[in-house]
């Protein structure tokens, strides 16, 4: 955006995307005792899941086409993009288009996004072990 003084070219899109977010919603009611259950437990579901991104065009179609258009991670918004990487990469090193997707560069307010990616890598580490 900086480099072209443009938004051209770059999508506004939902981190966890709708579809995870409202098949979680429709859940959380069946598994609530009644409403005032249902909407805090929805607040704090939505307090993390629900945030917004700017992804390049490119990104966006690259992360639907590894399978995650409609998929989110609970509780772990962005670990959807982090996979999507790897994936990426995964396709890129069998032939395919190399798309640039550095999860690491990624912001949020009150969230150090290099500690969290690591965290995650740990984490993908250790399943990788176990």
């Amino acid at each position: 955006m900086k480099s072209q003084n443009s938004v051209k070219g770059l999508v506004l899109e939902h981190v966890t995307p709708i579809d995870a977010i409202w098949k979680r919603l429709v859940e959380l009611e069946g598994e609530s005792e009644n409403e005032e259950d249902w909407a805090g437990e929805a607040q704090r579901y939505l307090a993390v899941n629900f945030t917004v991104a700017v992804v390049t065009k490119e990104q966006a179609d690259a992360i639907d086409a590894v399978g995650l258009r409609k998929e989110g991670f609970e509780g772990r918004p962005f670990y959807r993009y982090y996979r999507a990487a790897e994936l990426i990469r995964e396709r890129s090193a069998a032939g395919g288009p190399h798309i640039a997707l550095d999860v690491a560069r990624f912001t949020h307010p009150g969230l150090d996004a290099s500690r969290y990616i690591q965290e995650l890598v740990e984490e993908d580490e250790e399943d990788q072990e176990g």
